[in-house]
Formats: structure tokens, C-alpha cells, sequence
């Protein structure tokens, strides 16, 4: 999505690219519902963690099981060991942690892909699953090749690309040992006070948030979002980078602490992508679970309102594991002030929650007195005409479901 504000004269773009949902989620088993979503509103309103775990890990596990159905073969004859460990993942209760990372997404890619994918990608992609699965406390041990042709991320270390892996793991005790053909290894250690030590892998910038971390993703990882125009990696420094996040989380910690636990709920690596002063941008991805694209440089206050906007599109993916926001019935192009085109009521839904929330972080903000050149007063004014199209929209459609109400109800509310 994109819009213009007010501050500092110039465009600002959010882009929430395609949900990646498709006919099969509909027909994946999903927990119970919960008696109140709220939660997935705002954080007005409290959300029952072991809730929102149920709902990643039984989509997450739908995934793997139809991902086993296809590649399992495949994967036994160039591993040990891997199989009945991905296989044991569909037996236990997978900590978010463990599901919510961009490999469980990979297994769900793989799994509907319609372009027949590789053994090759099959195989790495399902050793990339397996070490989370060790990572998040499983104890087994595997040993697989690997493709070979990318670096792999491991909690906050950069692994280079390597062409097999063993891995062993005992509750919080982990041994990982990537091999490469022409010689060297990395070794990843972690013992039971889940203190890692490493040979050969670059540590990743953290930064802390409330009760998380989220580490600063290196351009080895860069990963486009789906589609429409793609950002481009920042030409800015690690450690400049580094800084303009702590500011956001300072920020956000002073002036909103609701929206910090928003954020560090399911903020778990940011991509800095290029822009300047007067081009603010931010994006993220159904594909990329945990992870948000934003640019630099900018003022500490676009950089936490980055965060709430395109955090608010995270919490907006896990309930939507659920089902959909609307029930198909309505066929009306809304017009959006956003995309200034004509969008289908699902687009709206997804835009008013995210500038929803923004709305009431630039409230947060100017009630505790925010020293911001009149950044969160210019962009409210910028917002509020923005705001009312799409609220009209939803007041207007008679297709949303218990889901979509559940997202809208709880903010027109607290915005009126």
C-alpha cells in the first residue's frame, strides 16, 4: 500500500504484498476459535498467546504434513534421519518461535507449488526445517545434503552456503555442523543455558525489543517481497542502521508501550531497504512471517510508525491463518485513498487495520508529548480523510466474516 503524508513533503509507501493464501487454506485443519480476536485488532485489547501458538503451529504443521506427502521420498534417499523428524513435528506443540520464521513458510511454498520444485530445493528446504525443529527443543539428530547455493540464517548467525549438514540436538542443547565439498566447516554450538558459541558464522545485529529480539538481516538474506515493484537493499551501515532501530524501539517504549508489545509480539528481523528523507518505504510479505522491509534513512517517529504499520499487517497474517476476512459475496471495487484505484473489500480490511493502528500510535504520541517537528500532527491530518473512505467502505459491505468484524469492530470503535 501506499500513502502521502504530511511530513517532510513526501510519499510515503507501504506495501503489503499478496497474503500468498490460496484455495488449500481454506481446507487446512485450524484450531478452535477463540471467544474474543480482538486481540488481532489492537493492543486494546489482551490476545491469549497459547491462542495465537495453537493458531501458527496447526497451520504451520497442515503445511508439513502436505509438504512430507510430496518430498518425503525424496528426502529420505540423500539424508539421514530428517524424515522421521519432520515427521515427529506434526506430533508435538511447536513454540511459535519455532514456526513463525520464514523456513515453516518455504514448507507451505513447497508444498503448493504448482512449477515442480527440485529434490534439490526439497531437500535443503526440508533440513532448514529440520534444524528450526532442533532449535525449538526437539531432540533427534539428522544428517543431509544441502543445495549449496545460499547462506542459511541460524537464530542470529549468518551461516555461508554449505553443501551438508549435520545436526543433533537435546532440549536446549544444540550441535550443528555445516560442510562444504571443497573443504571447511562451520560449527554452531549451543548449550543448556541456550549460550551459543560458533566457528566460522557471523554474528547478526539484535536489537531488543520488550521481551524479543529481532536481528538486523544482512543483504545475504535479502528476500524480495512477491510482487509489484521491489525495494532495493539501503546503502547505509550496519551500525547506522543499527542505531535508527534502538531510536524506533526507544520511541516506542516512551511515548507508546502498548504498540512496543505489538511490535515485539511478532517482529522478528528487519531488512533495511533504500529511501531517503522526502521517500519513506516499508513492506512485508504473507512469505516472510516475522519479517518487515524498511527504508533509511528517516526520523526516529517514521521509523516506529514503520514498525506499528507493517506490524500490524504480522498480526493481521496470523489470524487470517484462521480463514478469511470476507465471505466472497461482495464483488464492489472500493475505491482505496491508499492505492487510489478500486480494491476488493479484503484490501480494505487489511488497509484500515494498518493505518487504523498508526492512528492510534500518532495518539499514544502527541498524548505523552512527543518533541517530533509536528511529524505525528501533520500525518494524523494526512490520515483521517484516508481513514474515513475505507471506514465507509466496511460500514458499507455486508460480506465481512466473524474474522474481518473481529479485526474492524474493535477500531471503529476505539476511533469514533
Amino acid at each position: 500500500m501506499s500513502k502521502l503524508l504530511a511530513g517532510d513533503g513526501g510519499p510515503r509507501e507501504s506495501i503489503a504484498r499478496s497474503q500468498g493464501r490460496t484455495g488449500a487454506d481454506r481446507r487446512a485443519p485450524a484450531p478452535p476459535r477463540h471467544p474474543s480476536l480482538a486481540g488481532f485488532a489492537a493492543p486494546l485489547h489482551s490476545l491469549s498467546q497459547p491462542f495465537c501458538e495453537s493458531v501458527t503451529r496447526e497451520y504451520a504443521k497442515a503445511y508439513l504434513r502436505l509438504f512430507l506427502d510430496r518430498f518425503a521420498a525424496q528426502i529420505a534417499d540423500v539424508s539421514e534421519g530428517l524424515v522421521p523428524l519432520l515427521k515427529r513435528g506434526l506430533a508435538v506443540r511447536l513454540p511459535f518461535e519455532t514456526v513463525w520464521d520464514v523456513a515453516f513458510a518455504n514448507v507451505r511454498s513447497a508444498a503448493l507449488a504448482e512449477e515442480e520444485t527440485s529434490s534439490r530445493e526439497a531437500i535443503h528446504i526440508g533440513a532448514v526445517a529440520g534444524q528450526r525443529l532442533i532449535c525449538g527443543g526437539l531432540r533427534a539428530g539428522f544428517a543431509t545434503a544441502l543445495d549449496g547455493g545460499s547462506a542459511i540464517r541460524v537464530d542470529r548467525w549468518l551461516v555461508p552456503a554449505a553443501e551438508h549438514l549435520e545436526a543433533e540436538g537435546d532440549g536446549n542443547r544444540v550441535r550443528l555442523v555445516f560442510g562444504r565439498t571443497e573443504g571447511g566447516r562451520t560449527v554452531l554450538r549451543r548449550d543448556a543455558a541456550r549460550r551459543w558459541r560458533n566457528e566460522g558464522a557471523a554474528a547478526l545485529p539484535m536489537i531488543h525489543m520488550d521481551r524479543n529480539t529481532c536481528v538486523l538481516l544482512s543483504r545475504e538474506l535479502w528476500q524480495a517481497l512477491d510482487e509489484g515493484e521491489q525495494f532495493e537493499p539501503a546503502e547505509i551501515s550496519v551500525a547506522e542502521a543499527k542505531a535508527a532501530l534502538r531510536r524506533a524501539i526507544a520511541l516506542l517504549r516512551v511515548h507508546s508501550p502498548r504498540y512496543l508489545r505489538w511490535v515485539d509480539r511478532v517482529l522478528r528481523g528487519v531488512m533495511a531497504c533504500k529511501g531517503s528523507a522526502n521517500h519513506l518505504r516499508s513492506g512485508s510479505d504473507f512469505n516472510l512471517p516475522g519479517i518487515v522491509q524498511m527504508s533509511f534513512p528517516a526520523p526516529a517517529a517514521a521509523h516506529a510508525e514503520m514498525l506499528v504499520h507493517e506490524c500490524s499487517h504480522l498480526n493481521y497474517q496470523i489470524l487470517t491463518r484462521l480463514g478469511d476476512v470476507d465471505d466472497g459475496s461482495d464483488e464492489t471495487l472500493y475505491f482505496s485513498p491508499v492505492k487510489q484505484t478500486g480494491r476488493r473489500i479484503d484490501r480494505i480490511v487489511l488497509a484500515y487495520h494498518a493505518f487504523a493502528n498508526v492512528m492510534l500510535f500518532y495518539g499514544d504520541c502527541l498524548a505523552t508529548g512527543i518533541d517530533d517537528d509536528g511529524y505525528c500532527e501533520r500525518n494524523v491530518e494526512a490520515t483521517i480523510p484516508q481513514l474515513a473512505t475505507l471506514d465507509e467502505a466496511l460500514r458499507t459491505t455486508r460480506a465481512l466474516t466473524p474474522l474481518g468484524r473481529a479485526l474492524y469492530e474493535p477500531l471503529a470503535a476505539a476511533l469514533r
